[in-house]
C-alpha cells in the first residue's frame, strides 16, 4: 500500500509540477549596449538627456519579438536586467557623450545651469520581428534648458537587419543596441548642429 501510494505521489509530481522533465529552461538576462567610444578631444557642450517614454508593452521584463503588426510575443527565460526605457537612457547617454563628445552628461533630474542643451525622446517601437530586423521609431526634440525653446525635433524611423532572435535571444538586444547607436549618431551630429557657439 505504501509502495502504491509513493507511485502515486511521485506521477502526481511529475504530471502537475515537472519535476522529472529535463526540458527546464535557463533564464538568461540581457543589457543594451553602447557603441565602441573613439578617443577625441571633448566639445563644451554640456547635455542633459531626458526621461525616455516608451509604450508599455515595452516595460515588462521579458524580450519582445514582434509577430505581426498587431502581435507581440514575449520570450520565455529571455529577459531584461533592467527596465528597458532606463536601458535604452543610459546607452543613448553613452554613445551621445563619445559621440559629440562630451564628458558632460547628464541623465535624469538636473538644474538649468548644468546643461546648454536638453535632449527628449519618446520611442513609440522598439523591437525586433521573427526574421531579426529591428526597428526603432521615435520623436525627439533638442531644447534649451528647462525645455523653454525647441531648438530642433524629428521624427525617426531606423531599420536594421538582424539575425533571427530563434537562434539565440541575444541576438534581439545586438540588433537593439546597434539601432540605438545609429540613432545616438543622429542626434549626435544635430547637437553640435544646434549647440550654442
Amino acid at each position: 500500500m505504501n509502495t502504491l501510494r509513493s507511485l502515486a505521489a511521485a506521477a502526481l509530481c511529475a504530471t502537475v509540477t515537472g519535476c522529472f522533465s529535463p526540458h527546464t529552461v535557463a533564464t538568461r538576462h540581457f543589457i543594451l549596449t553602447p557603441a565602441p567610444a573613439t578617443a577625441a578631444a571633448t566639445s563644451g557642450i554640456r547635455l542633459g538627456v531626458g526621461v525616455v517614454k516608451m509604450p508599455d508593452y515595452l516595460l515588462g521584463n521579458s524580450l519582445a519579438v514582434r509577430k505581426n503588426a498587431g502581435e507581440i510575443r514575449y520570450l520565455e527565460g529571455a529577459l531584461w536586467a533592467e527596465r528597458l526605457d532606463k536601458g535604452f537612457a543610459r546607452v543613448l547617454a553613452a554613445d551621445l557623450s563619445a559621440m559629440i563628445p562630451t564628458d558632460q552628461v547628464r541623465l535624469g533630474a538636473w538644474l538649468a545651469d548644468d546643461v546648454t542643451l536638453e535632449v527628449h525622446v519618446t520611442v513609440e517601437q522598439f523591437d525586433v520581428d521573427q526574421g531579426g530586423t529591428g526597428i526603432l521609431a521615435a520623436q525627439w526634440s533638442i531644447t534649451t534648458p528647462g525645455g523653454s525653446k525647441i531648438l530642433k525635433s524629428g521624427e525617426s524611423r531606423l531599420t536594421k537587419v538582424g539575425k533571427s532572435p530563434a537562434s539565440d535571444s541575444q541576438n534581439i538586444a545586438a540588433t537593439l543596441s546597434e539601432l540605438t547607436a545609429t540613432f545616438s549618431q543622429m542626434l549626435a551630429e544635430t547637437v553640435r548642429e544646434v549647440a550654442p557657439r
